[in-house]
This record gives C-alpha cells, sequence and structure tokens, in this order.
C-alpha cells in the first residue's frame, strides 16, 4: 500500500474539481460528495496497519488540509448560486488554493 502525503490529496482534489467543474457545465452531474469524513480504525492486518486514513478529518475529528479545501470549494460554490439572488455570504475562515497547499506537511 502506497502512503498519499496531505499534498498529494490536496493536489488530486483540485484535479477532480477541475473535472467536476467541467461536467457540472456540462449537465452531466448535479453532485458532489465525499466518500470518507474522517479516518477510522480497521482491523490490525498486513493490509490495513494502523487503520483507515482517506477521511477529510483525523479520527479525532481534527481537519486535514483536505477539509480546509473542500470548505473553500462549497463556499465558492454557494456564493456562485447566491449571486443569482443578490445575497452576499463571506466566510472568514476560506484559504486561498495556495494557502491550503501550504498548510500541508511535506
Amino acid at each position: 500500500m502506497v502512503a498519499i502525503s496531505y499534498r498529494c490529496k490536496v493536489m488530486s482534489m483540485l484535479q477532480f474539481f477541475k473535472t467536476f467543474d467541467e461536467a457540472h457545465e456540462g449537465g452531466y452531474l448535479i453532485g458532489e460528495m465525499i466518500w470518507n469524513f474522517a479516518d477510522f480504525n480497521t482491523e490490525q492486518k498486513i493490509n490495513r496497519v494502523n487503520g483507515n486514513k482517506k477521511g477529510i478529518f483525523t479520527r479525532q475529528r481534527q481537519p486535514k488540509a483536505a477539509a480546509h479545501l473542500l470548505r473553500r470549494r462549497y463556499w465558492q460554490m454557494a456564493r456562485l448560486e447566491m449571486e443569482q439572488y443578490n445575497i452576499t455570504v463571506t466566510d472568514p475562515y476560506m484559504l486561498s488554493e495556495e494557502d491550503a497547499i501550504l498548510t500541508c506537511p511535506p
């Protein structure tokens, strides 16, 4: 099994988002969903050591870089939707794409 770094996860999510946006614009996609909300423990075997770490939050529910990136994306999507109705909403915790990448451990 290959360990995936936080930086790699964020970079792959950014690529997925580009593909999702194209599918949204083409009318082929109407929603998005994260598969694993949080890391979870698994049976200790050779092929699953130290649990499953694919979540956007740790087992203690601390956000990973992916959670910050996802929050930024969903706020952007909400803002675009709300602009149609002249509603203004701001998120004081929003990270830029560069900040999300920089907050990833190496």
